[in-house]
């Protein structure tokens, strides 16, 4: 049922050739973007978030008239509720993964209560993407009754929390998203108004998960105090890479094949480990590799991409900041050494240190795998590469000399009359003989 509700399969493109070259990869880019599928890993933590809106609803709507008292009385002051913090490094598929469970959660319909009130939305998932909002109270905004989040209607900051989780009890709302946080820590100073937001959204009451990537958790855990970090940090889930052999990958290229049509040249599921060591396992950096391949071969005045436009793309200035990041992943992994905080994970404990030491085996394998003939010859010496060239000639067919050969025929003998008498007894004996002819 959730890979059902919260998958979207990749559509074909058609012709990309009859685009210019930056409308085709625009194209490419969105529809590849477009694709969402629901992994092992998601499909875990989809299943462990409706199952605590499942819990809230028992609990809350136990009694009918419980909107109808929270309508008219608000709610009784409670402890916070503590969010479930979806983590993972940058481009793994976390924003993804809400919008499956979105889909999966969707019911849209109206609520009666009974008849002297009007009809409500029913709102059983409730989703709020943070971005650059500035305030509380413009976070806050987005879960609010329509009146509120419009501004028709002036709330303070100190009433909103009271008047939002108001709202989202009389619709129904058993869970809610936070998304996109990691853009209001750009500052130094950001972390105090990112504690701030999220203190404020667990009041709401309702169960709900925040999605940010490694850099904000650091920032949390080394600049707020003890007591925030046990209120915002205590449920962490790390999603991570899946493996370059898994079911999960191979059906990501499979729906990536599907949308590149025939403006690829190759197979995709031909190079799973090869692909995934381009980019770490990380989708959005897959995405991003293809469609650079897809606008070398236009470059070139190809209008299918082949596999060495692939590697290109990979040695690409236009692929630096990803390559520079997919290299140190795989460095570190094979070498040891630390990570920037945007690439290390800031929890753990046994099942983190496990499914962690996993992926940090696919990289280990990674840095092992001939990944492409430019990778390999970049990495070595003068003396690798002389012996690799000699190498490659002794594999090349010979090529031809170039000497001309001449073929001599043999020479005839000099013709005389026996030999010609001979030669015409022969030829009249040879004959068939006609019937009645005399001897």
């Amino acid at each position: 049922m959730i890979k059902a509700r919260g998958e979207t399969r990749g559509t074909a493109l058609g012709d990309l050739a009859a685009l210019d070259i930056e409308g085709a990869c625009f194209a490419m880019g969105m529809a590849l973007k477009a694709v969402v599928l629901v992994t092992e890993q998601g499909e875990a933590i989809i299943k462990g978030q409706i199952q605590r809106a499942l819990a809230h609803a028992e609990a809350v709507y136990k009694d009918p008239r419980a909107a109808l008292k929270a309508a008219y009385n608000g709610l009784a002051a409670e402890d916070g509720v503590v969010p479930t913090l979806i983590t993972g490094p940058a481009g793994v598929g976390k924003s993804a993964m809400r919008t499956a469970l979105k889909r999966t959660l969707l019911d849209q319909g109206m609520i009666c209560i009974d008849e002297t009130h009007p009809p409500v939305p029913h709102v059983a998932f409730a989703e709020c993407v943070v971005k650059q909002q500035s305030s509380l109270s413009g976070v806050l905004r987005t879960l609010a009754s329509p009146e509120i989040a419009a501004g028709h209607v002036k709330v303070s900051q100190a009433e909103m929390p009271q008047r939002c989780s108001r709202w989202l009890r009389m619709c129904g709302t058993c869970l809610f998203g936070v998304d996109e946080t990691q853009f209001m820590a750009q500052s130094e100073s950001a972390s105090a108004l990112v504690t701030k937001v999220l203190l404020g959204l667990a009041e709401l009451q309702v169960p709900w998960f925040v999605i940010c990537n490694y850099s904000l958790i650091w920032k949390l855990r080394n600049r707020r105090p003890a007591e925030a970090q046990q209120r915002l940090l205590a449920d962490p889930v790390v999603l991570l890479p899946d493996a370059p052999q898994s079911a999960d990958w191979q059906r990501l290229l499979e729906e990536y094949q599907v949308v590149l049509g025939p403006a690829a040249g190759f197979k995709l599921m031909d190079h799973p480990i090869e692909l995934w060591n381009y980019c770490a396992g990380l989708k959005r950096k897959l995405r991003s590799l293809v469609v650079l391949a897809y606008r070398k071969a236009r470059s070139d005045g190809a209008s299918v991409m082949r596999w060495d436009h692939v590697i290109k793309a990979f040695e690409s200035d236009k692929y630096s900041v990803a390559r520079e990041d997919v290299n140190r992943l795989i460095a570190c992994a094979g070498q040891s050494g630390v990570l920037r905080l945007d690439l290390r994970c800031p929890f753990d404990g046994p099942e983190i240190r496990n499914k962690t030491e996993v992926y940090a085996a696919k990289l280990r394998e990674a840095r092992r795998e001939t990944v492409s003939n430019a990778a390999i010859l970049a990495s070595m010496n003068a003396q690798e590469r002389r012996a690799v060239e000699e190498i490659q000639k002794a594999a090349e067919p010979p090529a031809p000399s170039g000497k001309v050969v001449h073929l001599e025929r043999p020479k005839r003998q000099r013709r005389t009359l026996d030999s010609l008498l001979e030669a015409g007894q022969d030829f009249m004996a040879s004959r068939p003989k006609k019937q009645g002819a005399k001897r």
